[in-house]
């Protein structure tokens, strides 16, 4: 995978103080447009980033002329660990993200670069990571609940990573992103409610190539850690 150029997230578009939208989204019709709305604390836990089209509630929206294949991939983008890390500008408290959203952060957010396959997959999995999550809610199974999220949640992550670390998967022969990228190309399905159970079945599958590349990277990750505590 080549290396992806990147522009600050102020280059693409608009980041407004809900105040400041408010006053110039009616003259610009942004009422129906899709944006991601930021809610001041940022933890590991909260859904400090949505996307949305009503802002009542946010503390900070963006908005841009894009179409929504984009909008989708800022949000994985940012939804991530790593995307959390530097909107918080790295403050960690107790081996915890716990930090403040700010415009001026934002603005300065490094947006990966990336061919529009990359980015329609992004998409697609940034939002089957909340669909899948309500299709089996219906379920009751509460363990299963929890470990499709958690499974979700490492793909994205992991996927991120790669856009952002691709040097260290190439050198290690680990290839995420493509393997993801595939099985959205392979997949004759379009709609969500489709492709979500061949999303998650491709994280949790024993012989998926997806699955065997994150493995993989726990593994890499474990004996980094293992290195830095010798």
């Amino acid at each position: 995978m080549e290396k992806y150029n990147r522009k600050p997230l102020k280059a693409f578009g608009q980041i407004l103080s809900f105040q400041n939208y408010e006053k110039v989204a009616e003259s610009n019709k942004w009422e129906f447009k899709s944006k991601l709305v930021f809610s001041k604390k940022i933890t590991e836990s909260n859904d400090y980033c949505s996307v949305a089209q009503n802002v009542k509630d946010a503390h900070i929206c963006y908005i841009d002329s894009l179409d929504n294949d984009f909008i989708y991939y800022l949000h994985l983008l940012l939804d991530s660990v790593f995307g959390r890390l530097i909107v918080c500008d790295n403050t960690v408290s107790n081996g915890k993200i716990n930090g403040l959203t700010s415009i001026k952060t934002l603005k300065e957010f490094p947006v990966a670069v990336v061919p529009s396959d990359i980015q329609n997959a992004a998409s697609k999995l940034d939002q089957t990571i909340g669909y899948i999550l309500e299709i089996f809610k219906e379920e009751e199974d509460i363990q299963f609940i929890e470990s499709a999220r958690s499974f979700m949640f490492e793909l994205r992550d992991d996927f991120v990573l790669e856009i952002y670390a691709n040097e260290l998967f190439e050198a290690n022969g680990i290839d995420i992103v493509n393997s993801f990228v595939s099985i959205i190309k392979d997949s004759e399905d379009t709609d969500l409610k489709a492709l979500a159970p061949k999303i998650l079945d491709s994280v949790t599958n024993p012989d998926s190539a997806l699955l065997s590349n994150m493995r993989r990277l726990r593994v890499l990750i474990g004996n980094i850690v293992h290195n830095l505590e010798q």
